[in-house]
């Protein structure tokens, strides 16, 4: 408590001072009120910053999803309109004209309908999202009739098929012009008049099938499974609804207020937000900040009905400024924590700044009135209070001044680059600094009083002489050159600038002179005419041009290009117009460089324009671009092609299922007997769709490999038992080809930690290509070599030249390999997959071979631990 008290005491004392009350006044003063002043813009800001950014996330993500939505809808009109193409209809159509017209022959009728009910049943069951899939004939009646609940698809029979034609959707179906499709609304599924339960949101795509001659045969209808799409209808933040044009929710975060026109109940925005309603109708995309209910509202359109742009729903979002603004409620408080605190450090700060400041006056003015009661010096104590003893210290303060500017004028002529010399008027050296002294070789004592000649070259005395009066009559001399003599003899050559300094009288006191060392200077010179010469060396034209036209320098690199550049200033009239505005702009811009492309003798320049304010004329430097944009162009070629085969390969899938599927009927009979010709051919298009399938395989394996997105599965396993199992899935083909299939392990792991699939990829693909090209053995073996694993793959084929050796890891690259059993030619897909794979691993895959004797095909892995 006393030393509390004394401390106090201490505080109360330092206060009465003037000056620290003062300084610790303003000190705080201009450190808080800027504190307070930034925090204050800073919170406005910012919060005026979190509301826009809060309403343009809202709306973004508003929009997204309602294009998430389109883009669904789109697949599904896509995917009825390829049903409705698909060869069973026509085939329908002709059989059923067949069977009116002929009632006693019997017509493939059934069997093209059994073909449609098989594809309609595959693809439900491919896509997942349609709970039905009918065909409808031109009289209303189900023809056939496909649906998909629980993950199974069942198709009706025709005992169950119902007649459609008094339906809405049947009647307005078969009314619309070809290529129009009947879109439903929205709404939940009905069985026998009544709601299905659970509740299935339905929405029905119908398009009508026209007959070569123009008649309508039906219509195909595909009923959607809405809840695909209304997932999509999902949020992180604040609430999201999805509307129907009357305003009735689809999708709420509360399901008891959805599908109110469906249930009876009156669950609608247009009740419960008039207003946000109105601006829904009226506008496709909204978003705005309510800053009385402290909620932002945006939406967006979905026009589910291209043929009818009256017909839409509406992505409604609804976020609560506590969610946009509760980050920065947290910085606020945090920040006024971090104020407070640091004004009572700045507080503290301020005293002891204060208490720094006022020490050295508050001394200084002890020191005063020490001088002023006699005490010259810093040791002698003086009064208190006399202006004379102030005065004195001024006078003291003074003198130490002079000292220190002598001494500071003396290490300056000391340490400065240039020799100086002072010379009296009988040419006796008076003074020299350190640079004469090391230039010279001598030393002070050495040269002091000595004639000038004694540093001077034979040579240099005359000029020196003669000098000495101009500098008589002009007062001074600039570079005059000569040259010293240094103690060793040496000439060192100099510029020689020199000033007479004369008393009031005007005569002559000394001569103050100042030598420039020439060897720098010439070596700077010198130097100097090498960069000068750079562009007479560069190997890329430079061109100047001045603005009338005329090219005033060309180095030799560009004498080639000249008489081509001179053409095309002469069949391009506004060539030197656009120079001009081009200079014009740099001159503006302070000279900076100006680039673009100019196409000489069908090669590709960069032009780098300056401009030349000494000449007034424009630079060109042409930098030759040709190789540089060739290469940009094969890289984004190879990215098309990339894109290409990614896209083709999966555009052919379905294609090829249906065509499949169609193959099989023919094979299972069901389309009729086939005479063994025609079952010939059906295997062999068999055979062939498999191999086209296998070929779409590998260009999709091959395309996600390229991509990056492969992430590899590892697992512990058994090599042996993953060895054994693959030479037991070969053996009927090696007997086939009459070759053996060895496997020998020898020091291989026990396990392996890898990803077993993408493994078994490559060993099953390295042992096909092994048995293909084979005469008589095929080897596997696997051992340990270090910290990898190394498996090999042998054949006793004719083997691979030097020359093809290196491409057979490449893409699409098939050698002209000759063949072992049988003959064969690949994709060129399998080997690069292979490697792909192999890189994924962190491993490393290569071939060795010896024509006459084989091939033999490495691969190391490191073995991980798992």
């Amino acid at each position: 408590m006393k030393f509390l008290n004394k401390a106090w005491q201490e505080l109360q004392i330092f206060f009465q001072k003037k000056i620290v009350t003062t300084l610790v006044t303003y000190f705080l003063l201009v450190s808080i009120v800027p504190i307070f002043v930034l925090s204050f813009f800073w919170y406005k800001n910012s919060s005026q910053h979190l509301s826009e950014l809060g309403l343009r996330n809202a709306l973004n993500e508003t929009e997204v999803i309602a294009d998430e939505i389109e883009y669904f809808l789109n697949e599904i009109e896509s995917d009825v309109r390829f049903l409705s193409k698909i060869p069973p209809f026509e085939e329908i159509s002709k059989s059923n004209e067949q069977r009116r017209k002929y009632s006693e022959i019997q017509t493939n009728y059934e069997l093209w309908i059994h073909r449609l009910e098989l594809i309609l049943n595959n693809f439900a069951q491919e896509k997942k999202i349609y709970s039905q899939l009918r065909f409808i004939n031109e009289l209303g009646k189900e023809v056939v009739r496909i649906n998909y609940d629980q993950n199974k698809t069942e198709i009706i029979s025709k005992s169950m098929a119902q007649n459609k034609k008094h339906r809405p959707y049947f009647q307005k179906t078969m009314k619309l012009n070809k290529g129009v499709f009947y879109i439903s609304e929205l709404n939940l599924n009905r069985e026998h008049n009544q709601i299905e339960m659970p509740f299935t949101p339905v929405i029905r795509y119908a398009l009508p099938i026209f007959n070569k001659d123009g008649s309508r045969q039906g219509i195909i209808v595909a009923n959607i499974l809405a809840e695909h799409f209304l997932k999509l209808v999902k949020t992180t933040q604040g609430s999201l609804f999805l509307l129907n044009s009357d305003g009735y929710y689809l999708k709420h975060p509360d399901r008891h207020m959805e599908w109110g026109f469906d249930l009876g109940h009156k669950a609608n925005l247009k009740h419960d937000l008039p207003e946000i309603f109105a601006t829904i109708k009226s506008k496709n995309t909204f978003g705005s900040h309510d800053n009385e209910a402290h909620q932002i509202y945006t939406h967006a359109r979905v026009h589910f009905d291209k043929y009818n742009k009256g017909r839409y729903w509406t992505v409604f979002k609804t976020v609560n400024d506590n969610v946009i603004y509760s980050s920065l409620a947290n910085l606020r408080n945090g920040v006024f924590i971090t104020s407070i605190f640091l004004i009572f450090i700045l507080i503290f700060l301020g005293i002891l700044l204060a208490r720094r400041i006022s020490r050295p006056i508050l001394k200084l003015s002890q020191i005063s009135k020490e001088i002023s009661s006699g005490i010259y010096t810093s040791n002698i104590e003086v009064g208190v209070n006399n202006e004379i003893g102030v005065l004195a210290d001024s006078f003291r303060n003074m003198a130490t001044s002079l000292i220190d500017s002598n001494q500071y004028i003396d290490k300056i002529i000391a340490t400065m680059p240039s020799s100086l010399l002072v010379i009296n008027p009988k040419k006796e050296i008076l003074m020299m600094n350190q640079k004469s002294l090391e230039l010279l070789e001598y030393t002070k004592q050495e040269l002091i009083g000595k004639p000038i000649e004694t540093i001077l070259t034979k040579g240099s005395s005359s000029n020196w002489n003669s000098s000495i009066e101009d500098l008589a009559t002009d007062g001074s001399i600039n570079n005059i050159e000569i040259s010293y003599k240094t103690k060793s003899g040496k000439s060192i050559p100099i510029a020689f600038s020199a000033t007479m300094m004369k008393n009031d009288e005007g005569v002559p006191q000394a001569i103050i002179g100042v030598a420039k060392d020439m060897r720098e200077i010439r070596h700077t010179m010198k130097e100097l005419s090498r960069l000068a010469s750079f562009p007479e060396n560069n190997p890329n034209p430079i061109v100047e041009i001045r603005s009338d036209g005329k090219i005033i320098y060309n180095n030799p690199a560009a004498k080639e290009l000249l008489p081509n550049f001179k053409l095309i200033m002469q069949e391009n009239p506004d060539f030197l117009k656009d120079l001009n505005k081009i200079c014009d702009r740099l001159k503006k811009d302070k000279y900076k460089l100006y680039e673009n492309e100019i196409v000489i003798k069908h090669l590709i320049y960069e032009q780098q324009i300056s401009y030349i304010p000494e000449t007034k004329s424009a630079r060109i430097y042409f930098i030759d671009r040709t190789e540089r944009k060739l290469l940009d162009k094969l890289e984004r070629l190879d990215n098309i092609k990339d894109e290409f085969i990614s896209s083709t390969s999966h555009e052919i899938r379905t294609p090829l299922a249906i065509i499949k599927s169609a193959i099989d009927i023919l094979k299972e009979g069901i389309a009729g007997p086939l005479t063994n010709k025609q079952m010939e051919f059906v295997y062999t298009t068999s055979r062939n769709i498999d191999r086209l399938n296998r070929v779409v395989n590998k260009l999709l394996d091959l395309s996600r490999l390229e991509s990056g997105k492969v992430k590899l599965n590892y697992s512990l396993f058994s090599m042996q038992k993953l060895i054994d199992e693959l030479i037991l899935s070969f053996n009927q083909k090696a007997k086939l080809n009459n070759v053996t299939l060895e496997n020998n392990l020898h020091n291989a792991p026990p396990y392996l930690h890898a990803d077993i699939d993408m493994l078994s990829q490559i060993l099953i693909n390295l042992i096909d290509n092994a048995l293909k090209y084979a005469k008589n053995k095929v080897a596997v073996q696997v051992y340990s070599s270090g910290p990898l694993i190394h498996i090999s793959v042998t054949d006793d084929g004719e083997g691979i030249s030097p020359d093809n050796i290196k491409k057979i890891f490449n893409r699409f690259e098939q050698i002209n390999r000759p063949l072992g059993g049988g003959g064969y030619k690949g994709t060129g897909l399998g080997l690069a997959i292979c490697k792909d794979i192999a890189d994924l691993h962190k491993g490393k895959i290569w071939a060795t071979s010896t024509l006459g004797k084989g091939t033999q095909i490495h691969l190391t892995l490191p073995i991980k631990k798992a």
